[in-house]
């Protein structure tokens, strides 16, 4: 199994992000996409390079990177989070989500 780790300042930056005061919303997207992150992972783990004990750390970087620079939104695991949470399945909307100020 491959597992990259890597780049703790990313990570670092990413954990600051999430932690910053008015990140309410952010905080709910990123509480779902790590349950639905385990549960994709549950069903399919030969389709992933990382176990399912990752899905927080991963899911962190993917919440960050969606919020500030893009990350990659096509996924079932983003998909069904967005459902879930009522986010246009769009990147304008899940950026407008993730940077909602005290939502």
């Amino acid at each position: 199994m491959l597992v990259k780790i890597g780049n703790e300042q990313r990570d670092a930056d990413a954990l600051a992000w999430l932690e910053a005061p008015g990140r309410e919303a952010a905080n709910r997207f990123y509480n779902t996409y790590v349950a639905e992150l385990e549960r994709e992972v549950a069903r399919k783990p030969d389709a992933y390079a990382w176990p399912a004990s990752m899905a927080p750390l991963v899911a962190r970087r993917m919440v960050y990177a969606l919020a500030v620079s893009g990350g990659n939104k096509d996924s079932n695991a983003i998909r069904r989070t967005c459902k879930g949470l009522g986010i246009p399945y769009t990147y304008r909307g899940i950026r407008e989500y993730l940077n909602l100020a005290g939502a």
